[in-house]
């Protein structure tokens, strides 16, 4: 489960992508009514507590300010302590209720693909993480009528040196219908239904 904590202040744009991202992960999601004053890189011992209140895995920190605006940071824990945290800006967020595509079913289990993120160790890690927060419960089995939608994450390093990943979520549809006996599934059409956004790595730990 991911646990959703908004800042001391944040902007509409954080506010939405908290909001868009928790219904990505709706049912494994719990989300925090109140705003925390919480710096989780000089402090992660509120964020620890709460994801051991809530038994949750990961965490992701929505807030705003002049020095750091749209300021996204998602960490993952391990025996309860904060293992690592990656801080983004977030660019050219476009929310779900911008695209008319139908949405999917609540706890449907997304195709997951990723492409970039692999030059260097940090890349590797940030690859890792997304991987983790998109995925959910490792399953040994999927029903293909369950598939409804993807998530496409890609990294590339712009030409500043800065790495920029864009994320995005299609609604699938297969030729055949869900009750095709295909063992290999053809993609009949891919709707992007949203949320979609830009994320700006900024620092790590």
């Amino acid at each position: 489960k991911v646990l959703f904590i908004k800042g001391g202040h944040t902007s509409e744009t954080i506010k939405q992508v908290l909001q868009d991202l928790a219904l990505l992960k709706r049912p494994l999601n719990v989300t925090l009514k109140e705003k925390n004053p919480i710096l989780p890189f000089d402090d992660t011992s509120f964020i620890e507590r709460m994801c051991r209140k809530y038994d949750t895995s990961m965490f992701v920190v929505g807030s705003h300010s002049k020095k750091r605006p749209n300021n996204l940071v998602i960490g993952r824990l391990f025996g309860g302590e904060v293992m690592e945290m990656y801080e983004f800006c977030v660019e050219n967020f476009k929310s779900v209720s911008a695209f008319k595509t139908d949405k999917v079913t609540i706890g449907a289990k997304p195709l997951v693909i990723l492409s970039g993120l692999d030059t260097n160790d940090d890349e590797l890690h940030v690859r890792s993480i997304l991987a983790d927060f998109c995925r959910g419960p490792i399953v040994k089995n999927i029903n293909r009528a369950g598939i409804q939608h993807a998530i496409h994450i890609s990294g590339k390093t712009s030409i500043d040196a800065s790495q920029k990943i864009h994320f995005s979520v299609n609604r699938l549809t297969f030729s055949g219908g869900p009750k095709t006996s295909d063992i290999v599934p053809t993609v009949d059409s891919a709707a992007e239904m949203g949320p979609s956004f830009v994320l700006q790595s900024r620092r790590s730990r």
